[in-house]
């Protein structure tokens, strides 16, 4: 693309002045292209599965979307990177109606939404109450806190044992979209200690 603007300036002796600007941008006449690899798909509700599949040239990120989650697919071999995977799971959290479709973006912003075919088996997760005594605090959680500058002290063994259990979910959850953008062929895993 290439913009020029003229101006017919007092200052320039009515010569003007002239800005231009050149810059390559994608043209894309269609959106990105998806053909599913992999025929059927059993999931857990809370498990996870692997789907195979083929994009289009010009794709710049694809994935399989679960409601609000999104999981990246990584190229298979690095000779092939148009043929994709992506592990990726259907939490538990998730209604059983929502979708599961692989999605396809290009570098002109265009997007497709692909189904593949799935089901998803319920499942019933158990909870269950653990009883933390005021001895197992206090001999858990100030080493912890002694060792790990970074935590603030709450003032008491209670809200530290909160502080040191939540803190590390909600760091990892925080890093893993950066590390997965900056991963071309591995996702990371974020363990939390429980």
């Amino acid at each position: 693309m290439y913009i020029a603007a003229v101006n017919d300036s007092w200052g320039r002796f009515f010569r003007g002045g002239k800005s231009e600007v050149s810059m390559d941008l994608p043209v894309r006449f269609a959106p990105p292209q998806v053909e599913v690899l992999t025929a059927q798909h059993y999931i857990n509700q809370g498990g996870c599965d692997m789907v195979l599949f083929k994009v289009s040239r010009g794709t710049t990120e694809s994935g399989v979307q679960v409601g609000d989650y999104f999981f990246p697919s990584w190229p298979v071999k690095e000779s092939l990177p148009e043929t994709r995977l992506s592990l990726f799971a259907y939490p538990y959290n998730v209604d059983l109606k929502t979708p599961a479709r692989i999605v396809a973006r290009d570098d002109a912003g265009n997007e497709t939404l692909s189904s593949f075919n799935y089901q998803v088996f319920p499942k019933k997760f158990h909870n269950d109450t653990i009883s933390v005594t005021d001895d197992f605090l206090s001999r858990v959680v100030p080493p912890i806190m002694s060792q790990t500058p970074d935590l603030e002290d709450q003032g008491s063994l209670l809200k530290n044992f909160l502080l040191v259990n939540g803190r590390p979910s909600r760091s990892c959850s925080s890093a893993i979209p950066k590390w997965r953008r900056h991963s071309p062929t591995i996702a990371p895993t974020c363990t939390t200690g429980r």
